[in-house]
């Protein structure tokens, strides 16, 4: 950006006595036509923040948590490079790949949905956590015979929905890579398991050519993906639905472990996400914390105020935010959730029976208290 890029943002969000206060460093790429922000500092706390519409800047300045040292920021722009999650690429490059659906082109970039290393990093915490939960399940006494459980994804048959898993998308990979792997318990979490085949085929989605949902079905893949189940979902949601704008704005989905879209489009760029949705709804004490520090489930109308009130959620527990200061909004990578509950087991905040992790769906609500909070909350990270 030249000199003069470097403007004084007064006329959307400072205070009289605060002018020339914040500066916009960089512009962001063009992938919201008109009103794209960029990267801002402030002058004051020394400090910047990613911005990707200049109408929510107010709204994002005006907290602590939107905040980051600008070193830190950069620092995962060259990270993101050196990752290969975006390349530099020319006009003639850009128009062989543009038709892709696994990359986005914008402007000179090219913006891979996922790498290689995304996936090898899934791939590790998920036989982690396997590994963590294996080595804890008691032996049975010797007359007993040990079982052992195939994945369903060992079955073909939850493959044969091409137009739910397309072949090239993270979801098919990820599931494809630990369908070989066998088990000798069936709960991954606390009231978290492994579905059955017939389970994991009973998706929100399963239509892509009549779908009737406005955000969901319109091409292969345009769907959240349940792969775990949460026990005792329904018994929990006769009394608390999950709200539709929490529920991938789908309404009476189940409560589960989800991997948050299968395929994407512009301008969402990440299909390595997850979300999990509880059957219940925690936050309103205000212990737990989104990765930035964010309370939980606050609306645009509540970021205008200074001290915000949290409120119970479904599905924020392990999310970024609404910003996380280095990239535009997005879900939280599923190797961080399922590396942080091997954490749990290591350490023993998790028990582990026969069946596999103990405890039940409502051990998720210790996240809000005062005690636990920390072991929920997971870094923020690009």
């Amino acid at each position: 950006m030249s000199p003069e890029g470097l403007r004084d943002r007064v006329y959307l969000y400072e205070d009289e006595d605060e002018v020339g206060r914040f500066l916009k460093l960089y512009d962001s790429s063009h992938f919201r036509f008109g009103d794209n922000e960029g990267l801002l500092f402030d002058q004051t706390n020394l400090k910047a923040t990613f911005s990707e519409d200049y109408n929510y800047s107010d709204m994002i300045t005006s907290h602590e948590w939107s905040w980051m040292p600008l070193e830190v920021i950069l620092d995962s722009y060259l990270q993101m490079i050196d990752k290969e999650k975006v390349q530099t690429i020319s006009d003639e490059q850009a128009k062989l790949v543009e038709k892709d659906p696994s990359c986005t082109v914008v402007d000179q970039w090219i913006i891979h949905h996922y790498t290689k290393t995304d996936l090898e990093r899934a791939i590790t915490a998920f036989k982690r956590l396997v590994d963590v939960i294996e080595s804890r399940v008691p032996h049975r006494d010797n007359n007993s015979t040990t079982t052992t459980l195939n994945l369903p994804w060992h079955d073909p048959a939850t493959f044969s929905n091409q137009a739910l898993l397309p072949t090239y998308s993270f979801a098919h990979k990820f599931l494809k890579a630990i369908s070989d792997r066998k088990v000798r318990f069936q709960y991954i979490a606390p009231g978290v398991r492994f579905p059955t085949v017939s389970e994991f085929q009973d998706q929100p989605i399963t239509d892509f050519v009549t779908s009737p949902y406005r955000h969901h079905g319109r091409y292969p893949g345009d769907c959240p993906l349940r792969i775990f189940q949460i026990d005792n979902a329904a018994e929990h949601q006769n009394q608390l639905p999950i709200p539709h704008r929490e529920g991938f704005h789908l309404d009476n989905i189940a409560a589960g472990f989800y991997i948050s879209s299968v395929v994407v489009q512009w301008p969402r760029f990440r299909t390595n996400g997850c979300r999990l949705l509880l059957p219940f709804g925690i936050g309103r004490p205000g212990w737990t914390r989104m990765s930035n520090g964010e309370p939980f489930r606050l609306d645009l109308s509540d970021l205008t105020f200074e001290d915000p009130k949290p409120k119970d959620a479904h599905g924020d527990l392990y999310q970024a935010g609404f910003t996380d200061g280095i990239t535009n909004d997005h879900p939280v990578q599923i190797d961080k959730v399922l590396n942080n509950w091997a954490d749990r087991v290591e350490s023993g905040d998790w028990q582990v029976d026969q069946d596999g992790v103990v405890g039940g769906i409502d051990k998720f609500r210790e996240a809000d208290t005062q005690a636990h909070w920390r072991k929920y909350w997971i870094l923020p990270s690009w």
